[in-house]
């Protein structure tokens, strides 16, 4: 996952998950655990919303 802030983002990573080859891409606690450990590198003091954008496999 990866963070942009605004129309000059810096697109710094905030999370890269390695899972299993046999993971399967459907399985939506993988994303939703991606996204919460995504979520908890960003300060909670002074973030405002958040948008959320994924591909079709999310």
């Amino acid at each position: 996952m990866i963070v942009d802030h605004g129309e000059h983002g810096t697109g710094e990573p905030l999370i890269l998950h390695l899972r299993p080859g046999k993971a399967s891409p459907w399985s939506k606690d993988d994303h939703i655990a991606a996204l919460d450990r995504a979520l908890d590198q960003l300060p909670a003091a002074g973030r405002g919303p958040v948008l959320v954008r994924t591909d079709s496999g999310g």
